[in-house]
């Protein structure tokens, strides 16, 4: 029993001596795994607002995540993506829900912040933004307050 408990102790004490003097884990790392998992093409599959679901035929509008910069865009069937408007975002996955704001420029257009909220699981990607230059972001994904737009992975 003895011998039990000393191999406890010492099993405990090389656990807490194997962490320290390392910083624990900091938001920018969060942040840098967040945008990782958003990196590529993500189609438009549906929106709803109001009561109402839309969806697009023949094309499909797209989110292109590179480092720290999006581009809105289309794609339609068996070509590159056309681009519309792009800048960098920001988030904050330790906010709940999530946070993601895009501060995007069309030609010849101002640039515009859009502050917003996302879901993300796996290949889904869920996000709802205020209008344009609102001064607040959506505080849940209610379709009556905010649309909801729904992405996906294209699949290879």
């Amino acid at each position: 029993m003895r011998s039990a408990s000393l191999v406890l102790v010492v099993a405990v004490v090389f656990t807490v001596s194997d962490s320290w003097g390392q910083d624990p884990p900091s938001k920018d790392d969060g942040v840098k795994a967040e945008m990782k998992r958003l990196e590529g093409l993500w189609l438009y599959t549906h929106g709803e607002s109001g009561g109402f679901t839309t969806r697009v035929r023949g094309f499909s509008p797209a989110l292109l995540f590179e480092g720290d910069k999006v581009t809105e865009g289309r794609v339609f069937p068996g070509r590159d993506i056309q681009k519309f408007g792009s800048g960098p975002y920001k988030l904050d996955p330790s906010k709940n829900p999530k946070t993601i704001d895009f501060t995007l420029k069309e030609k010849d257009q101002k640039e515009v912040t859009r502050l917003g909220i996302y879901k993300l699981e796996k290949d889904k990607l869920v996000m709802s933004f205020s209008e344009p230059g609102a001064k607040e972001r959506p505080q849940k994904f209610d379709q009556k307050k905010a649309r909801i737009e729904y992405y996906v992975r294209p699949k290879k």
